[in-house]
């Protein structure tokens, strides 16, 4: 038998006796971002992907490159329906590792409403 049990930041979790828990994301946007920085300004797109997937991280939906003065090239990724808290965990992965011989900046960019 199924229920649905409401939590404290409006997810609702669906439970079973036969089955785990699984938290259904129902009205809140889950849409993330990570910003990439101080990648190597040769590194392809294609490079970028394969990187992130042997660390465990889905097909991001875009890829944006920052201006910036040069120094420390950065690109945007975007991901369409990961969830902020699973990004947190993917990103400690990537953050200050050495990748073509520079140390990775990996940030998660809110967005903050008032």
């Amino acid at each position: 038998m199924a229920c649905m049990l409401s939590c404290r930041d409006g997810a609702e979790m669906l439970t079973s006796d036969k089955a785990p828990a699984v938290t259904l994301a129902i009205g809140r946007e889950k849409m993330s971002r990570l910003l990439l920085s101080n990648i190597d300004p040769d590194t392809s797109d294609q490079e970028i992907q394969a990187f992130l997937e042997k660390y465990g991280f889905p097909p991001f939906d875009s890829l944006e490159h920052e201006e910036g003065d040069g120094t420390h090239p950065a690109v945007l990724l975007t991901f369409e329906s990961l969830d902020p808290a699973v990004l947190g965990k993917l990103q400690q992965r990537i953050d200050h590792m050495y990748w073509k011989k520079r140390q990775l900046s990996a940030s998660i960019l809110h967005d903050r409403f008032a």
